[in-house]
């Protein structure tokens, strides 16, 4: 008896679920295998896969993401596992720290402490310097942070 196994190191389900459920669904795999697919126990088995299937899973709890790399992926992968983790390891707050620590430097100040972040997580942020003055216009169209209005314009609009 031969065994057709599907096997794929995916790095990231959720983009590719479509994509791999059609090719599960084609072909007849008696196994399939996935690795690092970013999960967690809030994506359900049926969601990538068919009641074919038996579904042995070990997802990585956002606890887990402690690791620069896995932390720097998990925020384009999976956002919301990184605020998780974030909000978890400031007591279930959900502010804006007044203070950070990386490895021996500390920042506490309203620009100290998005540098810090930035050097910590170097591959998902970009320092875009924008010119003191914009045009109020692209494509002929206002900006709304642009769009000016008085009291008269108020008044008339919620007449």
């Amino acid at each position: 008896m031969a065994v057709n196994i599907y096997y794929q190191n995916v790095r990231g389900l959720r983009t590719k679920t479509e994509d791999i459920l059609t090719n599960v669904l084609i072909n007849s795999y008696n196994v399939i295998v996935f690795t690092e697919t970013w999960l967690n126990s809030n994506v359900t088995n049926s969601e990538f896969i068919d009641k074919r299937y038996t579904v042995y899973r070990r997802d990585q709890l956002c606890s887990e993401t402690t690791k620069k790399d896995e932390g720097e992926y998990n925020i384009i992968t999976n956002p919301n596992c990184f605020w998780n983790f974030s909000k978890d390891r400031r007591g279930g707050e959900n502010t804006i720290p007044a203070e950070m620590t990386l490895d021996d430097q500390t920042a506490n100040t309203g620009t100290k402490i998005p540098e810090l972040f930035a050097k910590h997580f170097p591959s998902v942020f970009s320092n875009i310097i924008l010119p003191d003055r914009l045009e109020s216009t692209v494509h002929g169209l206002p900006y709304l942070s642009k769009i000016k209005f008085g009291e008269q314009e108020i008044k008339r609009a919620i007449k």
